[in-house]
């Protein structure tokens, strides 16, 4: 698949609630992701819970688990945590869920060092949690791949 180029969603629909160290989304969140040829659609209802970017304590000061500055910061990491916890939805692999995040830290203008680390660093660890539902959400998520002239099309 082509590199990420660029992921979009309705201004004012990321809404959540912080509640005993994870985040519940509070409305649908719906989101496109452009690559190239393709263009995949995701929708999150609401009720799906995650744990931010899954950031251990001592990184915080590093990468943030959430960053209210930066709306987008957090979208790809629910993103991330969505595609995990249904294993891409047989969609995306878990390399290419991987890349998602560092491209969309990227597009939300997180640093290439701290992206690239991010990446580096949940290849070795995260890779075990592929397909784990944590908060049994994954019902509440879906995705779909088109090609870009199919959505023109419509």
């Amino acid at each position: 698949m082509a590199s990420l180029q660029s992921i979009t969603y309705q201004k004012g629909t990321f809404n959540w609630k912080k509640v005993k160290g994870h985040y519940i989304l509070t409305s649908d969140l719906v989101t496109t992701e452009h690559y190239g040829d393709f263009l995949i659609k995701t929708t999150v209802r609401a009720g799906y819970e995650w744990d931010g970017a899954s950031t251990p304590t001592l990184l915080q000061w590093f990468l943030p688990s959430f960053d209210k500055k930066n709306e987008l910061y957090n979208v790809v990491a629910l993103l991330h945590d969505v595609r995990y916890g249904s294993r891409g939805f047989c969609l995306a692999d878990r390399e290419e869920t991987d890349d998602m995040l560092r491209g969309g830290w990227r597009i939300a203008d997180l640093s290439r060092f701290k992206a690239s680390a991010a990446d580096y660093f949940i290849g070795g660890i995260a890779a075990s949690h592929w397909g784990n539902d944590n908060y049994h959400c994954a019902k509440l998520s879906s995705m779909e791949m088109k090609k870009w002239n199919n959505y023109l099309n419509v």
